[in-house]
Order: C-alpha cells, then sequence, then structure tokens
C-alpha cells in the first residue's frame, strides 16, 4: 500500500512523467529543433531547450559533485528522514514496475531532450516537450503509472485522478484543471490547461507556423552545442506585462558603477543564455541583445573604443583574485548630471570639495581624474603571514589598485604621494580618538622604485607577556597587523597597496611585463578557488567560532559548514567571468576550471 505521500505523487502522472525528468535537466540543454521547437508557435515569448539530461545526470552523480554535496550540512539528515524514505521507497517501487532503475528511467523517458516554451496567450501558455530515447518505453512508463494511480485511488475508494478526453484521434490525459498532456509522435507534450494543448495538437497536425522556422530564432542560437540553451524576447515581455517586467530605478551607487549595462537590459529586444558542463569546466553566459536605436549617448561612454578593453590580469606569486576594469572616469564626470538625481550631484560636490584637501584646492575633474587612465585594477593576494611580527590572529589578504597615468603629466605621481601622506595623518588623528597606534611613516626602494608605506608602532610590551613561567598566554595580536599601507609608481601605472609586501609584488611583476595588451573585455575578474580555501583553512578556528556564535551552531556544525566553503572553492577551482561590449550585444561569460573538493 502506497502512504499519502505516494498517493499524491502518483496521482499527478503529468507531474511524475515530465516534471521528474526536467527537474535535473533544468540546467542542461539541446541543439536540434526537433526537440520541441517545432511544437511551439513563433509567438513564444521565451523558451529553454534540454538535449541531454543524462549528461547533466552523470554530472550532478558524479565523484566531484557527491562530494560536495554530501558535505552540504543537513544532507545526511535528509536522507534519513521518513519524507525522503517514502518517496525513495515510491521511486523505486515505480522502477521496479517498469524493470530499470530510477536513473536509467529518466534517460530513457528525457533522453531525447526537454524543451520549455512560453507562447503569447491569455493566459500565457506553458508548453513542455519530452522527447525520450525510446517511445516505446514512453507509452509502457505512462500506462503504468496511470495504472498505479487508479489502482491506488480504487483501493481508498476515491474517484479516477485521471481525466481523459478525445481530441484529433489522440487521448488526452489530466490530473487537474492546470494541466493536460497528450502522447504526440513518440513525444509526451503537457500544457498548462487542455485548451492550450488543442492549440498545440492543432498547429502540429495542421502544418501551422512554428518557431523552428523563424530565421530569427535559430539565429540565437549558440554555434557549439552546450548543454543548455535559453531564449527569451524582452521587449514583448515587458510590453505584456509593464509592471512585472518594469525594472526598479537603480540606486546612485549602482548607476555609477554599471549604468550602462542596466539600461541595456531595461531597453533590449531579447536576450539568450547557454550553460555546458563537462568533466573539468563549468561554463555559462548571458547575451544582451543591443537596441535597434543603440546606446544612448551617454551610456556609451561607459565602453571602450573599438581595439581597447579592460587591462589583462597581472601574473605574480600569491595572486587570489582580481577585477580588471576600462572605465574613463573623465568622462563620466562630465556626464554626471545625465546620470544621478539632484542629492547624488550633491554628494558629488562634496567629495570634489574632499579631494581638494588632498590635492591643494585643485579640481576634482580636471586635475585628479583627468591626469588618471582608463585601466584600472584591483588586485587581492596571499601575505607572508610568518614573516610579520608580529604575526595578526585574523590573518588577511592584502589589496591593491592599479591605475595608469597620463604620461603628459609626471608630476601627478608625486601628488598622489602627498596625498597619500595626508590620508595617513588624518587616520592617525581618528585612530588617537580610539586608543588605536599610529601609523610610522617610511620609504623603501625595490628594484629601482621608490615606495612610501606606513606600519603600525608596535604595541609596549604587557608586563609579564613573554614570561613562559607565568603561563600565562600571549595577547591576542589584533588583525590592524595585516596592514602596512604603501604606494609606488613604476612603469606609467600607480600603486595603492594594504601591504608592502603586495607593492614590491606588483613592482616585480610590471617591470617585468610592463605593457600587456588591452583585453576585448570591458570587464574581467578573475579568481582562485583553491587559494581562497588557503585563505579559509588559515582562520578555519576563528570561522568556526563565528559560526557558532552568529548562526548558534553546535561545534560540529560550524565544522561542517567552514568544511563545506572550503571544499566549495576548491571544487569551482579557477574561476573568470569576462563582460564583452560589442556593438549588436553585450555578453557576459562565466567560467570555472573545475577542481577537486
Amino acid at each position: 500500500m502506497i502512504g499519502t505521500f505516494g498517493r499524491r505523487a502518483v496521482a499527478t502522472i503529468g507531474a511524475a512523467v515530465v516534471w521528474t525528468s526536467a527537474i535535473p535537466s533544468a540546467l542542461a540543454g539541446a541543439r536540434e529543433a526537433g526537440h520541441g521547437a517545432d511544437l511551439l508557435g513563433p509567438e513564444t515569448l521565451a523558451y529553454v531547450e534540454l538535449s541531454r539530461p543524462g549528461v547533466l545526470l552523470d554530472r550532478l552523480t558524479g565523484d566531484r559533485a557527491m562530494g560536495l554535496i554530501e558535505a552540504v550540512p543537513g544532507y545526511a539528515e535528509a536522507l534519513e528522514s521518513s519524507r525522503f524514505g517514502e518517496f525513495r521507497r515510491l521511486v523505486e517501487f515505480v522502477s521496479g514496475q517498469l524493470d530499470t532503475t530510477w536513473d536509467e528511467g529518466l534517460r530513457a523517458l528525457s533522453g531525447g531532450g526537454i524543451v520549455l516554451g512560453v507562447e503569447e496567450a491569455n493566459p500565457p501558455r506553458l508548453v513542455l516537450v519530452v522527447t525520450p530515447e525510446d517511445p516505446g518505453f514512453l507509452d509502457r512508463a505512462h500506462a503504468k503509472l496511470v495504472e498505479l494511480a487508479r489502482r491506488d485511488a480504487e483501493e481508498k475508494g476515491a474517484p479516477d485522478p485521471i481525466g481523459e478526453s478525445e481530441y484529433r484521434g489522440l487521448t488526452a490525459y489530466r490530473v487537474s484543471d492546470e494541466e493536460a498532456h497528450v502522447i504526440l509522435d513518440g513525444r509526451l507534450v503537457l500544457a498548462n490547461g487542455l485548451d492550450g494543448l488543442k492549440s498545440v495538437v492543432d498547429r502540429h497536425l495542421d502544418g501551422g507556423d512554428r518557431l523552428s522556422d523563424s530565421d530569427a530564432f535559430e539565429g540565437r542560437r549558440p554555434e557549439d552545442t552546450p548543454l543548455a540553451w535559453a531564449y527569451a524576447r524582452l521587449d514583448r515581455l515587458r510590453e505584456l506585462d509593464p509592471d512585472r517586467f518594469r525594472a526598479d530605478e537603480p540606486d546612485d551607487g549602482a548607476m555609477l558603477l554599471i549604468g550602462a549595462w542596466i539600461e541595456h537590459i531595461q531597453t533590449a529586444p531579447w536576450a539568450s543564455a547557454w550553460l555546458d558542463w563537462d568533466e573539468d569546466r563549468l561554463a555559462a553566459a548571458l547575451t544582451v541583445a543591443t537596441p535597434e536605436d543603440g546606446r544612448s549617448e551617454v551610456m556609451a561612454r561607459f565602453l571602450p573604443a573599438e581595439g581597447d578593453g579592460a587591462p589583462a590580469p597581472i601574473e605574480f606569486e600569491g595572486r587570489l583574485a582580481t577585477i580588471n576594469l576600462w572605465r574613463d572616469q573623465y568622462t563620466l564626470w562630465h556626464v554626471r548630471e545625465d546620470l544621478l538625481p539632484p542629492e547624488a550631484l550633491q554628494g558629488l560636490a562634496q567629495l570634489d570639495s574632499l579631494a581638494g584637501t588632498f590635492f591643494g584646492g585643485r579640481d576634482f575633474g580636471d586635475s585628479v581624474l583627468e591626469p588618471l587612465g582608463s585601466h584600472w585594477q584591483l588586485v587581492a593576494a596571499m601575505q607572508d603571514f610568518g614573516s610579520m611580527d608580529p604575526e595578526p590572529s585574523l590573518k588577511l589578504p592584502s589589496f591593491a589598485m592599479v591605475v595608469e597615468l597620463d604620461a603628459d603629466r609626471p608630476e601627478f605621481a608625486q601628488r598622489l604621494r602627498v596625498a597619500f601622506q595626508s590620508f595617513l595623518g588624518l587616520a592617525n588623528l581618528g585612530g588617537a580618538e580610539t586608543g588605536a597606534p599610529p601609523l610610522m611613516l617610511g620609504s623603501e626602494t625595490h628594484e629601482g622604485i621608490p615606495i612610501s608605506l606606513a606600519t603600525f608602532m608596535a604595541a609596549p610590551e604587557a608586563p609579564g607577556e613573554g614570561d613562559e613561567e607565568g603561563g600565562e598566554d600571549p595577547a591576542e595580536v589584533h588583525y590592524r597587523n595585516n596592514f602596512s599601507p604603501s604606494v609606488a609608481e613604476v612603469e606609467g601605472r600607480f600603486i595603492v597597496s594594504s601591504s608592502v609586501g603586495l607593492t614590491r609584488s606588483l613592482i616585480d611583476a610590471l617591470k617585468a611585463d610592463p605593457g600587456p595588451d588591452p583585453t576585448d573585455a570591458t570587464l574581467l575578474m578573475t579568481a582562485d578557488g583553491p587559494a581562497l580555501a588557503g585563505l579559509v583553512e588559515l582562520n578555519r578556528e576563528r570561522l568556526v567560532l563565528r559560526n557558532m556564535l552568529e548562526r548558534g551552531n553546535d561545534r560540529d556544525a560550524a565544522e561542517r559548514e567552514v568544511a563545506t566553503l572550503a571544499a566549495l572553492l576548491r571544487t569551482l577551482g579557477l574561476g573568470e567571468l569576462r563582460l564583452e561590449d560589442g556593438e549588436d550585444a553585450s555578453t557576459l561569460v562565466l567560467e570555472f576550471d573545475l577542481g577537486r573538493p
């Protein structure tokens, strides 16, 4: 006898056959239009194409993914729950009735591909098409599930849970008013209502216009064969439901940082996306089309000219992550009134006034932003904590910003050094109010390059500290000892760093490769997952204690969560995010060279 949970699962036959296949496949993709686009109409608003569910199933059940999933807190408890146990018994029972296993059954049911489309109608028509590897298995599986659902209902004295109706020589099935499905030419077709299903059948049998006949639709397909592909007509979605698809006004900070891309998404006629996943690589991309009338004049200033782009990441040992950006800050400063509301402009006026404090009263735009180039880089790196005296208890990475300088303004680098020293003076005044030790200014020369730097004055030794017979643990070393602010100019670039060690590394790297060619991206970000996992391991005990305090976990649970974080970083491996802005579209690509947990 099947329990309550099992009766509900069997009774919803459409979901049992279709959605069980679709859920693990919702991130997978297909290439041939015959997988389902030929059953959709040209008025389709959104489309997801899924052709290789078996590949995704292999990835999700492989050692790499399972090792990570099993480390997720609560996973083991979920497997031991009574609800999951009932679900597992149901799956095993149904699989046994079909002489297969659950995974082989999913492959047989959906191995030919899955397509989900949203057609323009009132209400919108949802259509799901599942193409099996073996049409005969689909017939047997469908018949068996119908039989089991009806038998269970009869044993309970319940009404027949499966509705049937004949339409144009086909048998349509329903488990509710919001679902109807039919087996059509060896494929399972499900719609969000009987009327919608009839429309699909009519179009197919009468030879009506199909989405797969659209040159525009076919032109959106990726040239390769990714695991998944999706497409949406953003212009029609905005017209049909402006309240739902109207974007909120971005805040001022977002407008300054990503204003061009916000406008792009709000006005784009269409967008597409793809996903791919093989043994050693996970990648996804989003392409957003440029409006027919192009980008606005103001927003076009966010983007580089042809042949220019974000600088290539600086290569050096110990690098954790980088952000590399093309951005003409001086040009954007002059169109700030077109970008921001009056209240935000008041804040920029205060910035202009504050900058004058550090740059001798000079104008922020002409005297500060203009001498700065368009190639900006932020860098995070591991530090040599063992060489620090004293070694901080909380170990933080070092950070640096690297920006080009105008070769025609050689005096500007010196003004930046003076501004750096002025800023440290203000920091010392603020630190005095809190009792923090002052920053002591200094300098050194590395590879012929002068470095201006500052280090915290060593705290006086506490009474009894260092007395081995006193039995006292040494006092915790403050995290401020991670920082030794420094600046330097090398090969036409200015470095502002939180650590003199990172400044030295960047000087070495820039002298070795002083002028790397710009990339074809507007934004390029990189991250080293295994190196970041190493930073987690260095701070494991502190992270565990913080987890216990903030989340209320016991020590075992906290240690599992920290271990899961480190495993996730190692599994994701080397990551790269690239944003390319072309004349016809902007494309965001996220890619991981996968590692091992």
